[in-house]
């Protein structure tokens, strides 16, 4: 195989074990923990495990500043909608949504 398709499949098992990583996340914080909270964190995880590929990337600069800077807000405001659209739903349902992303 070549470099590069290593590389792509080397990031996609990174890639689901992180993803359950973020899935359990939730139990490792304090019950009186809030959703902000819950979200800084994941955030602050989501760019530590992207750090070193930006570095190996050999830190590309964008020239669209703002457009990113929109993309992130629309990152944050959709990780908050989510999780405060999942509390709101029974457990079961909850359920049944992520075992449906899994398959």
């Amino acid at each position: 195989m070549k470099s590069p398709v290593i590389f792509a499949l080397i990031i996609l098992v990174l890639g689901n074990i992180f993803s359950a990583l973020y899935d359990v996340s939730i139990k490792w914080l304090p019950d009186n923990a809030d959703i902000i909270t819950f979200l800084l964190l994941r955030q602050c995880g989501s760019v530590l495990m992207l750090l070193p590929i930006w570095f190996m990337a050999r830190k590309p600069v964008t020239g669209h500043f703002k457009l990113q800077l929109v993309r992130s807000h629309l990152g944050v405001i959709t990780s908050i909608t989510l999780v405060v659209g999942l509390v709101s739903l029974p457990l079961a349902t909850v359920s049944s949504l992520f075992f449906q992303r899994r398959l």
